[in-house]
């Protein structure tokens, strides 16, 4: 599968480009290409999250596992739905919104979080239509396991956002530096009593932690 790697990963290219000549992301090209249309998202759209949001505009990184499986739903930002169609996660993220004094929110496409400085990263980039965690075993984990060690070295502290254990192993082993601030609640789509999320106040937090450091807060609704 040929990509302009360049023209996919923007700035992040520097700093991620040596990642490309190793051989578990030489495999990862072999396998998208054989993926062929069974692939989302498409292989434009992998590396969206990294286009959108530059590693100097990185204010919040909210941590995903892999994509959506169904047709034109996963378009490279985590929890982001391309087609419009809601899905459990984003109806209880849209509802923490409104219970948190924020507003209503029905778009689905969180491009506009991303131009904002939200880093939405799945650490699986890719998946197969209507199989979930297809690609979980081909490596890509490395690759962005990477991606937040250099967002760990940045001296401009950064929310990182751990909703649900997977989450908060990926942030536990990657992001070490303390002037860095973790947000932890449930995954939103968490079973049962354990589901935390609304009422958590993460967006409000991460917003109040912006402030504290005299940034530009997150527009969430």
């Amino acid at each position: 599968m040929k990509l302009n790697l360049q023209e996919q990963l923007g700035q992040w290219y520097p700093l991620l480009k040596d990642e490309f000549a190793k051989d578990y992301m030489q495999n990862i090209g072999r396998l998208l290409t054989a993926e062929g249309t069974r692939l989302t998202p498409k292989p434009y759209d992998i590396f969206t999250a990294y286009k959108l949001c530059p590693p100097g505009n990185v204010k919040v990184v909210i941590i995903g596992q892999d994509p959506y499986p169904g047709v034109e739903e996963a378009h490279g930002l985590a929890f982001s739905v391309f087609n419009g169609q809601n899905t459990k996660s984003l109806d209880v993220i849209f509802r923490e919104l409104e219970q948190s004094g924020m507003g209503h929110r029905a778009d689905t496409n969180l491009t506009s979080w991303a131009k904002q400085g939200v880093f939405l990263l799945n650490t699986i980039l890719t998946n197969r239509y209507y199989q979930t965690l297809a690609h979980e075993h081909w490596g890509w984990q490395k690759f962005t396991d990477r991606t937040l060690r250099i967002l760990n070295s940045m001296k401009t502290p950064i929310v990182f956002m751990a909703w649900g254990r997977y989450a908060q192993e990926t942030v536990g082993r990657n992001i070490t530096s303390r002037h860095h601030k973790v947000i932890e609640c449930s995954h939103p789509a968490a079973r049962g009593n354990s589901n935390n999320f609304v009422g958590s106040g993460c967006f409000a937090k991460a917003n109040a932690f912006l402030a504290s450091i005299h940034r530009t807060s997150i527009v969430w609704t």
